[in-house]
């Protein structure tokens, strides 16, 4: 199945990881290892020729090999649940459908940048975390309409958009001082 899924695939990925997010740093040196030439897999896919798209539980800086820059993608589930959770309670979804997190899963994929895509990231960088979980809430909340399992539909008015509607209930934390 993964010799197939290599032959067919342009950019296979590698997924680092035993669930052992505080030994992310030490595996660097292996994929290191992997993008300076290693074959990987069956189907002889070559990470130098940039072809491999790794991506790690936590944050790992970009490595340069050979004079080109590989970006490391964090990959966990903080790109998905938060607006899957923000969805399901602001349209009081009475089941969370197979629909729904497929809906997730392509709003995220959409929330590459140009240059995140040309750079070989997998997600969308952390800094916009924010900008991504109102994407996935949005595309959630459509897909619960449609699926018949929202249980309230917002009212938009004056041109106002799901979108908006879900960013008004966004939580925005603000932290107050408690010592001056």
């Amino acid at each position: 199945m993964g010799s197939q899924w290599c032959r067919r695939c342009v950019h296979p990925g590698r997924t680092g990881g035993d669930g052992q997010t505080h030994r992310a740093a030490d595996r660097v040196p292996a994929v290191e290892s992997d993008v300076r030439g290693r074959v990987h897999g069956p189907a002889g896919v070559r990470m130098d020729q940039g072809q491999v798209r790794v991506r790690e539980r936590q944050s790992v800086p970009a490595r340069r090999v050979h004079g080109a820059e590989y970006h490391i993608s964090q990959c966990n589930n903080m790109f998905i649940f938060p607006g899957v959770g923000l969805a399901a309670s602001i349209i009081q979804a009475t089941r969370v459908m197979d629909g729904m997190l497929y809906s997730a899963a392509r709003a995220l994929s959409q929330c590459l940048s140009a240059q995140e895509i040309a750079n070989g990231q997998v997600f969308a960088s952390v800094e916009n975390i924010r900008d991504v979980s109102l994407k996935v809430a949005t595309a959630v909340c459509e897909t619960a309409i449609e699926e018949g399992v929202a249980g309230f539909q917002p009212e938009l008015y004056h041109g106002a958009t799901l979108e908006n509607f879900v960013a008004s209930k966004m939580y925005f934390p603000s932290y107050h001082a408690l010592v001056e």
